[in-house]
């Protein structure tokens, strides 16, 4: 979906999604030219209690190791077809 063809670009938009997606979907709104001011969800899976459990195999822990896999083959997919570059170290979009 083209975002940038409908909403008004003279002011930034406010972008919201979990952190671990965050430099992707802003790296990718940027592309399109838009100002984007970013807020994470406070949801953090590293703050929820027993979150160590997720190391022991079972299904949550699968399901956790697919959406991080997922979400690093997105971002270089994204990169390949050219829709962002990604954050240098230090960039305060990494």
């Amino acid at each position: 979906v083209n975002i940038a063809r409908m909403v008004d670009r003279s002011h930034p938009i406010v972008l919201v999604t979990v952190s671990r997606h965050m430099p992707r979907a802003r790296a990718l709104f940027e592309a399109q030219g838009l100002r984007v001011i970013p807020s994470a969800s406070a949801y953090d899976l590293q703050q929820s209690p027993g979150y160590w459990r997720w190391w022991l195999p079972s299904r949550l822990a699968l399901r956790m190791s697919e959406m991080l896999v997922y979400e690093r083959l997105a971002r270089v997919n994204a990169w390949l077809r050219g829709h962002y570059r990604p954050a240098a170290a230090g960039d305060p979009q990494s």
